[in-house]
């Protein structure tokens, strides 16, 4: 089964800066901006969280209210598994 938590179409190098989701500050992420457009990523493993977003603060809500329905057990786990895949490429 696949766990669709995390987003990932393709890895490259982006300046990005920390952000913290409310109820998730145990983990790390980071957001950046793609073309005028405003993306979340957790950060061990690269992958996103949220798609597109128009700033950072509708990015932030999105992302947030994205992990509260999916749950903090399910990040967890996807951040388990997609790290481990991540050090082995």
């Amino acid at each position: 089964m696949t766990n669709d938590l995390l987003l990932h179409v393709s890895f490259k190098a982006v300046e990005g800066k920390p952000v913290v989701l409310p109820g998730y500050e145990e983990f790390s992420f980071f957001i950046h901006d793609e073309d005028g457009s405003f993306i979340i990523s957790e950060v061990t493993t690269g992958y996103s969280i949220n798609s597109y977003y128009r700033n950072k603060t509708e990015a932030v809500r999105e992302a947030t209210a994205y992990l509260d329905l999916k749950g903090i057990e399910r990040l967890r786990e996807a951040i388990a598994k997609y790290a481990i895949m991540v050090v082995k490429k």
